[in-house]
């Protein structure tokens, strides 16, 4: 028997073995040195592409002289290497550990600004000598970047750019479910993609106290349990209640649903069978098209649409074209916030066999109902069909 605590234990990420000898990297041209301690996460290639991509259009956009970024949590320097040479901004590099900071030193060109300091510490300085940038990254393994977000949004120009990164297990819901970013994660099919709009939802709530508003740029689940996403920080009233609510997922039937502020308390489920509530959660569209459609233009622009980064992990069908095509897939705004696996669909609608993705998206299109793959998951797909009608458009197939 499962003891009775053991949902609340809190499953903790282990980094990667770091290497014993010195690594050589080349990303996109640009060249790279992991020294022992230190490792070099190379799943994260296409979500360093995006961060320099994002942030050459945002300059490009701009008109008006360099832009300035503070890498916080910037480990051996991969991220702000290719800022400083890629996206021709001046870049201020921070880490806590020294190591990360030699390393940092030597990746980065001579003269580059390179700083060690506890990043709340940096953030307070900042913020009370009206030091301000145009991009802030906070990406940082485990939840070591959450402590940072309310004093990283007082560090960033109106129109600028955060991006966060979160690595810990326990935000897509594993081992029973938690509570991160005063949010519940309810272990369930859809538990990668709730990370990220917990993930989402703090940083529009920490916004508002400063009376801001987010606008989700991208919003990245790549394998391994990490949670990744961009924001532009605009001027605006943010309105809890429109953004913000609860996804629902039925363990008994398998259907999933959406649940606003006003209607908590009255989460049954029509097969009788309590409901599993995760939330509050931002329900809001995860992507930005129009960003997307600008990335993907400067990606063909620089060769890098149909190209891998150096040395990355990443399977050829996954080039940063695909990525992004499938990103702006779930852009269309009829699509709710929640996903369902081809077998679990296969399984409860007794289908002979589990449906084909591709032919069960087209089924679904051809009866005019919006429908597009998951990029947290590639065996499954989202649609505005109600559960009913899914399970029958797969029994057709």
């Amino acid at each position: 028997m499962q003891h009775p605590t053991a949902h609340r234990r809190r499953h903790v990420q282990v980094p990667p073995a770091a290497p014993s000898t010195p690594q050589h990297f080349t990303e996109r041209g640009t060249v790279l040195c992991i020294p022992p301690g230190l490792f070099y996460n190379r799943d994260a290639a296409h979500a360093r592409d995006l961060a320099v991509l994002a942030a050459v259009r945002q300059q490009r956009v701009r008109q008006a002289g360099r832009l300035h970024i503070l890498d916080a949590f910037t480990g051996a320097g991969v991220r702000a290497a290719r800022y400083q040479t890629q996206a021709d901004a001046d870049v201020w590099s921070n880490d806590c550990s020294p190591a990360a900071v030699a390393a940092a030193r030597a990746n980065l060109p001579p003269g580059a600004t390179v700083t060690q300091e506890d990043v709340c510490r940096l953030l307070l300085r900042c913020s009370l000598e009206n030091k301000l940038f145009d991009v802030l990254d906070l990406d940082a393994f485990g939840g070591d970047a959450l402590p940072a977000l309310p004093l990283a949004l007082g560090c960033l120009r109106f129109g600028g750019t955060l991006h966060l990164c979160a690595t810990d297990f326990i935000l897509g819901g594993g081992g029973g479910g938690g509570v991160l970013c005063d949010a519940f994660l309810h272990p369930g099919p859809c538990a990668p993609e709730n990370g990220l709009r917990a993930l989402l939802g703090a940083v529009a709530r920490a916004a508002a106290v400063r009376g801001m508003v987010i606008v989700p740029l991208f919003s990245l689940c790549p394998p391994g349990p990490s949670w990744r996403l961009a924001v532009r920080i605009e001027r605006g009233v943010f309105r809890a209640s429109d953004a913000l609510g609860f996804t629902l997922h039925c363990p008994g039937c398998g259907a999933s649903s959406v649940l606003a502020w006003r209607a908590l308390g009255c989460a049954g489920c029509a097969c009788g069978e309590t409901q599993r509530v995760s939330g509050p959660l931002w329900l809001g569209p995860l992507h930005d098209e129009a960003e997307l459609s600008a990335l993907l233009a400067l990606a063909e622009e620089l060769g890098w649409a149909d190209t891998l980064p150096e040395g990355s992990f990443a399977p050829p069908t996954r080039s940063l074209r695909a990525l992004l095509q499938q990103l702006q897939g779930e852009c269309d705004r009829r699509l709710p916030p929640h996903y369902y696996h081809l077998e679990d669909l296969s399984r409860r609608g007794r289908a002979a066999c589990t449906p084909p993705r591709d032919l069960l998206l087209a089924a679904l299109r051809r009866r005019g109902f919006a429908a597009a793959r998951c990029h947290c998951d590639a065996r499954s797909v989202r649609t505005d069909a109600s559960y009913c009608e899914l399970l029958d458009v797969c029994r057709t197939l």
